[in-house]
């Protein structure tokens, strides 16, 4: 089991190196320094998963969003605007709006894992929206919030069918 996660975390480790250098020196979204703050608490995330220490998993996904969603240069502000029926024909023509879709997803799949309630989920990303707002490092959007929520529900889905299979295994 232990190499099964190890080749994941290899390959995801990959990716997310692959994304984040396109996020950060392509499109200038992120200060430089950020990159290397970013790679070493996915290291440290991969630590975290070959001691299996639940909790410094979650400090260091929850850092890593902390930094993702307050280091960044953004606009600021309110959009009650839900322009993601408009964006969805773009999803694979633009770049940006494939990053902004798909990592509004991702980066909240992790948090349904460790957080599985609902309500503190969407309670959880509106706050972090409006603190967005709040400290002057993004926008408050409705789409946002919509797409957080997907990502939370995923990984939310996923904890539920993967304790599922374990309880099944153990049945038989």
């Amino acid at each position: 089991m232990k190499k099964i996660i190890l080749l994941l975390y290899i390959i995801s480790a990959i990716l997310y190196y692959l994304l984040l250098r396109e996020v950060i020196f392509k499109f200038d979204l992120f200060y430089d320094y950020i990159f290397i703050v970013l790679i070493l608490l996915y290291l440290l995330y991969g630590y975290s998963l070959l001691i299996d220490n639940t909790r410094f998993q979650f400090i260091t996904y929850f850092l890593s969003l902390l930094i993702i969603l307050f280091y960044r240069k953004s606009e600021v502000g309110f959009n009650f605007d839900f322009y993601l029926v408009k964006w969805l024909p773009y999803t694979f023509k633009n770049k940006i709006v494939f990053l902004n879709i798909i990592g509004n997803i991702l980066i909240f799949i992790p948090f349904g894992i460790y957080a599985r309630n609902i309500l503190i989920g969407l309670f959880f990303i509106v706050l972090v929206e409006y603190l967005q707002v709040y400290f002057h490092r993004g926008m408050f959007d409705v789409v946002d919030i919509f797409l957080n929520f997907i990502g939370f529900a995923i990984g939310s889905l996923e904890v539920t069918i993967w304790r599922k299979m374990i309880k099944r295994k153990k049945m038989i």
